[in-house]
């Protein structure tokens, strides 16, 4: 039961991380389009 949960934590933490390094992507992106629409 342990290690179910140990696994579901984790899993649930990768997942979170990895949306929250889409947003950062995103963010990034939209900051080069800006910046080149400025020059």
């Amino acid at each position: 039961m342990s290690e179910v949960s140990k696994n579901t934590i984790f899993t649930s933490f990768a997942n979170t991380e990895s949306v929250s390094a889409k947003k950062m992507a995103e963010i990034n992106f939209f900051i080069k389009i800006f910046l080149f629409s400025l020059f």
